[in-house]
This record gives structure tokens, C-alpha cells and sequence, in this order.
């Protein structure tokens, strides 16, 4: 893990940015990667479009008015995985947690200008905090 400081917290969106100025959240014991071989990765998106909004984290669409309310959790706004981009490294691990013919799914490639991440290997899940200016979706396509 490359050392967190305030250099790193610049980068991140002002919602993110405040909350951990605040020390509302911090990345505690989480294994956080600043620097990582670029590699495949899947999101749920829209619709057939990729949109900015498709990139957001939870935290971001409910202090943009998106989300009405914090999901499932009392202490959700002090958890610093609400406020990361959740994608996977493996489209079907993804698609059996949103098994709606509704869904919609985008590939791309995630790189180091894009944030910091956490990876878990178990479930392929890759919490990803976006830096402010990373143009991530310019990297996805829709695939179904």
C-alpha cells in the first residue's frame, strides 16, 4: 500500500474529500492499492448509454439528492466502502447479484489515474475511489 496523505485526499471527490478531512471515515485496515497493473473490470450501469452518474458512489448520489436515503445502515455515511465505485473482476459474479433482465452491464479497464483501490478476492469485488477528474467512463463500453 503506497502511504495515504493529504496529497492523495485531493484527488478525491468533495463529498469523499470532506468526510475524510472530517474523519467521519478513514481506510482503517482496508488494503487500499495507489499503484496496480491495469486490469478488466465490470460495472452495472443504466442504460445503454454510459453516463457520468453510472460512476458514482453512493455517497455521492445521495448528496447530489440521487438517493433519498442511506442504504440499509444507520452508520452507512461512516462507511468508507459507501463511498467507492463497486465493480468486479468477473462479469458473472456480477451478474447473479443483479439478476434483472432490466440490467444493464459496461467493460472496461480499470488504471491508477483512475483511484485508489481494495480489492477482494473472494468475491471479485473491487471497491475503486474515484479521483475527481478520472474520465473512467471513457474506458467502458456496454457489453449487455
Amino acid at each position: 500500500m503506497s502511504r495515504m496523505d493529504a496529497s492523495i485526499y485531493a484527488k478525491f471527490p468533495s463529498v469523499l474529500r470532506s468526510a475524510l478531512e472530517q474523519c467521519l471515515v478513514c481506510f482503517g485496515n482496508l488494503s487500499v492499492e495507489l499503484e496496480f497493473a491495469s486490469f478488466c473490470v465490470f460495472r452495472r450501469v443504466k442504460g445503454t448509454v454510459i453516463s457520468e452518474n453510472d460512476f458514482k458512489s453512493q455517497a455521492e448520489l445521495y448528496s447530489d439528492g440521487q438517493l433519498q436515503r442511506w442504504p440499509n445502515n444507520t452508520d452507512a455515511e461512516r462507511d468508507i466502502r459507501n463511498y467507492s465505485c463497486s465493480l468486479f473482476e468477473n462479469l458473472t459474479v456480477l451478474k447473479k447479484i443483479f439478476n434483472s433482465k432490466r440490467n444493464h452491464f459496461a467493460k472496461g479497464i480499470l488504471e491508477p489515474k483512475h483511484g485508489a483501490i481494495s480489492r477482494d478476492s473472494e468475491s471479485t469485488h473491487v471497491h475503486c475511489w474515484l479521483y475527481e477528474q478520472s474520465n473512467i467512463k471513457e474506458n467502458f463500453e456496454v457489453v449487455e
